[in-house]
């Protein structure tokens, strides 16, 4: 296998010019070009193509769950986890894989915004919905690009156990009776204090990971101010979506 190739490959995925023009393509979209073109036309019917989204969601997010589990061996949930994979071993080489999964699972996820233009459900595309896919891409651009360390992999870990809940959620509203699907109106609420939690359990790693490891000071900073913002969206969105007007939420 050429090392200098795959290690190639990977990289590109975790590049500026690569970020930055997706998320500039992103925001364009959903914010400007995306609801002037829907404007004046009825929205989309997109039960299929939502069908298959949500399902390749539990799908990838499923296998890259298993394969970070057999790669840390025992490690994921080490707090303390400080091994780099930078060099061209066969480890690396692995790690380079796992996370072009990683690359490919968060940049699709950018197309939930999109459904959602085009369905002209434009009031979920809410700010916190926007900073929280915008600033997943940055952050794996800082730490599988400039760190590659095997801790990083736990919170990505986390977010997808909880994606798989909310995807299979989407699945289920999608085909089923919405009026049975009120009946899981505890699922969606449960979903939304797991994220909380998430959060929390994200800013405790990050407290380990500055003491023991030797992560650069702007990764931790930026990672802990965007897991607080996102962990101040998520339960301002709580409070107003559970205690005032508990069938009137979103998750997303």
């Amino acid at each position: 296998m050429d090392t200098v190739t795959e290690v190639t490959k990977c990289y590109w995925m975790f590049s500026w010019w690569y970020t930055l023009s997706i998320l500039s393509l992103y925001l364009a979209f959903v914010l400007k070009i995306g609801p002037s073109l829907m404007k004046n036309r009825p929205a989309f019917q997109m039960k299929a193509l939502l069908m298959i989204n949500n399902v390749t969601q539990i799908i990838l997010c499923a296998y890259v769950m298993e394969r970070m589990r057999t790669f840390c061996q025992g490690e994921l949930f080490d707090f303390t986890n400080c091994r780099v994979h930078d060099d061209m071993s066969q480890k690396s080489l692995e790690y380079n894989e796992i996370i072009r999964y990683v690359s490919m699972l968060k940049n699709l996820e950018l197309f939930d915004t999109v459904l959602f233009v085009l369905r002209k459900k434009q009031n979920q595309v809410t700010p916190l919905h926007v900073f929280h896919h915008t600033s997943v891409l940055v952050l794996m651009l800082l730490y599988f690009r400039y760190y590659r360390a095997e801790g990083s992999f736990l919170p990505v870990y986390m977010n997808c156990f909880i994606h798989v809940l909310m995807y299979t959620y989407y699945t289920m509203a999608a085909v089923l009776d919405p009026q049975f699907m009120r009946r899981f109106i505890f699922f969606k609420k449960s979903l939304t204090i797991m994220q909380m939690i998430q959060f929390v359990f994200i800013l405790i790693w990050l407290g380990f990971q500055g003491t023991f490891c030797s992560v650069p000071r702007i990764h931790t900073y930026y990672f802990s101010f965007t897991t607080v913002a996102m962990l101040y969206g998520f339960y301002d969105f709580y409070q107003k979506s559970y205690k005032v007007h508990p069938t009137q939420s979103q998750i997303k």
